[in-house]
């Protein structure tokens, strides 16, 4: 192993004055993380990968030494990444199942990354056989990350991110879906405070959450956790929920809109042009950084300027 690794593990967990159970729980048995820290063991880069986020260190302030196959299955991840973040899911179908075929069927954190691929790929296009099928093949996966979730133990933004999935896959009550959901968005916060914009997967998160808000008419919530979802997209430039987010913005702002108007036959300019500047926002991404089926959503949202467009001229 790269003696950079292991002195950086060891001398970050000293600083956060944590044990090394603390840290490998659930990964991997304390001698074993021993080793590890001592260089006695070579670990596995998809180990490694938990044990840096788990102790918030940047992958990219570390080398990794891989050999062929780990290469080859770390590439293959970040073009699945790459084609889901336009939309483009008939290639990164096509991608994951070669990850399906070369990763190791009884690594557990292989397992994992796989699964959170599976649901971002696939949304909400999961038959419920499959679901059902999902959760027998993870359930101790979960088991241990919700464990360490409400125990406030240290998760990886990977372990929170596949759980994060889950439950936006598996929980189709809003209401017991907006609950789960909410206990990452707290941990999170609280565990990675200033360190929210780092990680792509909370603009995912927040955007579920988003959702689920709306759908419980709890709009000022909504449009708060969208506007939490696209700091992440502007730091990073774009996300693969980047127009989600701003079509959704719009929707609550909208709905907060007629609300408070329910009493007056007139609307705010102002506010209505916010309105159509962020659908227009919405349907400049989809028409620019996404795939070509995206057609459906640009259609909604056309009616949606359009009916906007009438308010301000009545």
């Amino acid at each position: 192993m790269d003696k950079k690794i292991k002195d950086i593990l060891y001398n970050t967990r000293k600083e956060k004055n944590l044990t090394r159970n603390q840290v490998c729980g659930n990964l991997l048995s304390e001698n074993e993380y021993r080793n590890i820290e001592t260089g006695k063991m070579e670990g596995n880069v998809w180990i490694l990968r938990q044990l840096l986020g788990r102790l918030k260190i940047p992958e990219s302030s570390v080398v990794f030494y891989l050999g062929t196959k780990e290469n080859d299955m770390i590439n293959l991840e970040i073009e699945i990444y790459r084609r889901i973040m336009v939309w483009n899911y008939r290639e990164a179908e096509e991608k994951l199942e070669k990850f399906f075929n070369w990763m190791d069927k009884d690594d557990t954190i292989q397992g994992m990354i796989y699964y959170r691929l599976f649901f971002l790929v696939y949304r909400k296009r999961i038959e419920k056989e499959k679901i059902d099928a999902i959760k027998e093949e993870i359930k101790n996966i979960i088991y241990y990350i919700e464990n360490r979730l409400q125990k406030r133990e240290l998760l990886s933004t990977d372990e929170l991110a596949i759980l994060t999935e889950y439950y936006a896959t598996i929980f189709c009550n809003s209401k017991e879906q907006s609950i789960k959901l909410y206990e990452i968005i707290d941990y999170y916060k609280t565990e990675y405070l200033g360190l929210e914009g780092r990680n792509k997967f909370y603009a995912q998160l927040s955007f579920y959450y988003a959702q689920n808000q709306y759908s419980l008419e709890q709009y000022q919530n909504c449009m708060e956790n969208c506007k939490e979802g696209l700091k992440v997209t502007f730091i990073f430039g774009n996300c693969n929920n980047t127009a989600e987010l701003f079509e959704l913005l719009a929707d609550a702002k909208g709905k907060l809109l007629q609300k408070s108007n329910s009493l007056n036959e007139t609307y705010n300019k102002s506010q209505i042009e916010e309105i159509i500047q962020n659908y227009r926002v919405a349907y400049d991404i989809y028409s620019l950084l996404y795939c070509d089926s995206v057609k459906e959503q640009k259609e909604t949202l056309m009616e949606k300027i359009t009916i906007w467009k009438t308010m301000i001229l009545e």
